[in-house]
């Protein structure tokens, strides 16, 4: 442990690209011992290695030289120092070897070793080739198959060897940050090997996998069509965007109906947890052109948002607070739906579209800043959706639909009014998100507005009627019934305005109210 915490602090100390390049201690180790800069990464790397070898199941040891802030992950971050490994004998051998590299079950671990490793490769810091550094998990992924197919070989390790490879496999697509080398991936991976397809039968089989394979699979495809530095940049006379959606919804389709079966609560919401991060990579990652389904009346894109308003529409929002990080991830799925797909929704029914408004206005009132900030930009994506087809006067069918989704759900929408007007009051560094989505509703439903106004200044003292009024008018003076952008900025300088003058001498107990009562009416 000593001796890793030595090199550790030597490598803080003398490998980082300043003082790598201007240290005296390597003037010094040439010339007494003849190492040069290489000499000494080759040493270290080669310590690290036994090390692991002999050492690798105490945790500490493994923390210190694999965890996201160990040693190994350290000298491949730097620009520098990962030069001079992607040149060394050493380094070549274990991209080439990496199953050989002793690193242990933790998957944190095996993250961090896979994407610095990942990221020495795909850096083009190495001398290996891509097929000799994906060729073991390929021989590896072989086997698996070929004993899930034939039934035979022991069923833990079986398991146990999918859950390491598939894991192993998402660090080093997590290092991938460009599109050469993402094609270089999704070409062995999806196309070459159908590994990917493979991955989704897989997980056909309930009976097979355990929760933890499970989990492991679903981050891996997760991490695959997660569309970071544009890397999943297909060409446009290829048609790979559109494979790679499709298989990712019918993933997300099948496994909606394992979800729905009879799960504890608590594995289930780690089911659901794992799930919407991938439909969230899936709708939101910006690389399949969805008007080309609709185009060809290809129904999956459909089915899809069908299987994923199930899913969101039967989670109870009590049980939402008891685990954030789903809270989270809901939230965000619900602005991807609202600001690609509302027309669906608008189209299903308005107990669909009512119940969506519901979960918008139970997120305004969350103590989550960016849970709010992210139903305000649902709302605003609406209600812009809703303008620009009401301002078009096509007459068609979507157009009714519009109409009479207003007119049945007006009294939620009019109580936006009052959620934005508390957001206004209560945050400071979010109050520009409401702007605006508030525009838009004011729009929308200006008698409502007017409502809300009269109501605000009936609940303040007689002797700051007057000024909250005044506010009220210099808010609209000179605000246009658009949403163009200079008439949005110029409402958003103006609500500025607006809050800086009633946030200091508003009764805010008499102003809660009267929003309560304009709820309850």
């Amino acid at each position: 442990m000593a001796f890793a915490i030595f090199l550790q602090r030597f490598c803080n100390s003398y490998l980082d690209d300043k003082t790598i390049v201007s240290s005296s201690a390597y003037d010094m180790l040439e010339s007494t011992l003849m190492m040069k800069k290489s000499d000494v990464l080759n040493s270290i790397i080669s310590k690290i290695l036994k090390l692991l070898k002999q050492w690798g199941h105490f945790p500490m040891i493994y923390n210190f030289i694999l965890g996201p802030n160990g040693l190994f992950n350290s000298l491949g971050s730097g620009y520098i120092s990962g030069q001079l490994l992607g040149k060394s004998d050493l380094v070549t051998n274990m991209v080439e070897h990496h199953v050989d590299v002793e690193i242990g079950d933790v998957t944190r671990m095996r993250i961090s070793f896979y994407k610095t490793l990942g990221r020495l490769f795909f850096g083009e810091k190495t001398k290996s080739n891509f097929f000799n550094f994906i060729g073991p998990f390929s021989h590896i992924l072989d086997q698996i198959k070929g004993a899930v197919v034939s039934g035979n070989g022991n069923k833990e390790q079986i398991l146990s060897s999918l859950k390491k490879v598939t894991t192993d496999i998402r660090g080093v697509v997590s290092s991938i940050n460009d599109n050469e080398s993402y094609s270089k991936f999704f070409d062995w991976f999806y196309l070459e090997t159908s590994y990917f397809d493979w991955l989704i039968h897989v997980l056909s089989m309930p009976e097979f996998v355990t929760p933890d394979e499970w989990i492991a699979i679903m981050k891996l495809i997760g991490e695959i069509v997660r569309n970071t530095s544009s890397r999943l940049n297909f060409p446009h006379t290829s048609a790979n965007s559109l494979r790679l959606f499709r298989s990712t919804a019918n993933l997300l389709i099948q496994e909606n109906s394992f979800i729905h079966t009879n799960l504890e609560v608590e594995v289930k919401f780690m089911y659901i947890k794992y799930y919407l991060s991938v439909l969230y990579n899936c709708l939101s990652g910006k690389y399949t052109n969805f008007g080309v389904f609709e185009l060809y009346n290809d129904p999956i894109l459909d089915n899809l948002l069908q299987s994923v308003i199930q899913i969101l529409y039967n989670i109870q929002p009590s049980y939402l607070d008891l685990y954030p990080k789903v809270k989270g991830l809901y939230y965000q799925n619900i602005e991807v739906i609202a600001s690609g797909h509302i027309s669906f929704i608008i189209k299903s029914s308005n107990d669909i579209f009512g119940r969506l408004l519901h979960i918008l206005k139970t997120g305004l009132k969350s103590n989550d800043v960016k849970i709010v900030t992210d139903c305000c930009g649902s709302v605003e994506k609406i209600l812009e959706y809703i303008i620009v087809q009401v301002s078009a006067m096509r007459n068609s069918e979507m157009d009714e639909l519009i109409q009479l989704r207003l007119y049945e759900n007006k009294p939620i929408f009019d109580t936006f009014f009052t959620d934005f007007l508390d957001i206004l009051i209560t945050y400071y560094n979010i109050h520009f998100s409401i702007g605006k989505p508030l525009l838009c509703l004011i729009i929308l439903f200006e008698n409502s507005w007017y409502s809300v106004k009269e109501l605000v200044t009936q609940s303040q003292t007689p002797e700051k009627r007057n000024r909250i009024g005044l506010a009220f008018d210099k808010l609209m003076e000179g605000i246009n019934k658009d949403i163009e952008k200079s008439n949005v900025d110029t409402f958003m300088n103006k609500l500025s305005d607006f809050r800086a003058e009633i946030v200091d001498f508003v009764d805010v107990n008499a102003l809660y109210t009267s929003f309560l009562q304009f709820s309850n009416d």
